[in-house]
């Protein structure tokens, strides 16, 4: 559950391989990133990811857990993180409330 200002605004459902969700289930998450246990502790770099962004709306389980409206609209972000060998290592869904989440991108162009 991601929060801010006492709101929660995102829900994450994330899936690791077997040999590192159970190390990282021996963790307290409440005080270091996943990512940071991952590359710092258990020293796997993770390098690329492939993502999607689509739109959604809450089922009754995600809007009860996201204190919204059945129905109510998301953005669903899909993850399929790699290591630098190309090892798919996680896949996560995390769905953001529509109405308290922006997805912003920077793009530049360099050369011609």
């Amino acid at each position: 559950m991601q929060i801010a200002n006492n709101e929660s605004i995102a829900l994450a459902r994330g899936y690791w391989i077997p040999e590192i969700g159970e190390r990282l289930a021996q963790s307290d998450l409440n005080r270091i990133s996943l990512y940071e246990i991952v590359e710092q502790h258990l020293h796997i770099p993770l390098t690329e990811a492939d993502e999607s962004i689509s739109a959604s709306v809450a089922d009754t389980a995600i809007a009860r857990k996201l204190k919204i409206a059945r129905h109510s609209p998301l953005l669903v972000r899909r993850r399929l993180t790699f290591t630098t060998e190309m090892r798919p290592i996680e896949y996560t869904t995390t769905f953001y409330r529509a109405d308290r989440y922006e997805y912003k991108i920077h793009l530049a162009r360099h050369g011609n």
